[in-house]
């Protein structure tokens, strides 16, 4: 006898049911991306809103001129030696800030 597979109580390697690991990806508190080189494909594995970016959070990795707008210029050097690795086909992770509106204070003056 075969055993049926089935797709919604598959597991991961590490025998986390991937129904947990989307869970986990969709509610982790960053935009999570990975990229393949061979096919230029950038695919993000969420859409955590990005406040300071808004809807543009996906132009950070695919427009230069919009990531130098955004990043903080401390952390520029994170990302392009994540992007310098990724394009070497290396295994990467990086964290790195961007800009947020400056709010204004409540109080009077």
């Amino acid at each position: 006898m075969v055993p049926q597979k089935n797709p919604k109580n598959k597991k991961t390697s590490s025998n986390i049911p991937i129904k947990d690991l989307r869970s986990f990806v969709d509610d982790f508190p960053a935009l999570l991306w990975r990229i393949e080189i061979a096919r230029s494909r950038i695919e993000f594995l969420n859409d955590h809103p990005l406040p300071p970016l808004g809807d543009s959070a996906r132009l950070l990795l695919k427009n230069k001129a919009f990531r130098k707008q955004m990043l903080l210029p401390e952390d520029a050097h994170l990302l392009d030696a994540f992007l310098d690795a990724v394009s070497q086909g290396k295994t990467m992770a990086t964290v790195f800030r961007v800009h947020t509106p400056q709010i204004p204070s409540c109080g009077s003056s």
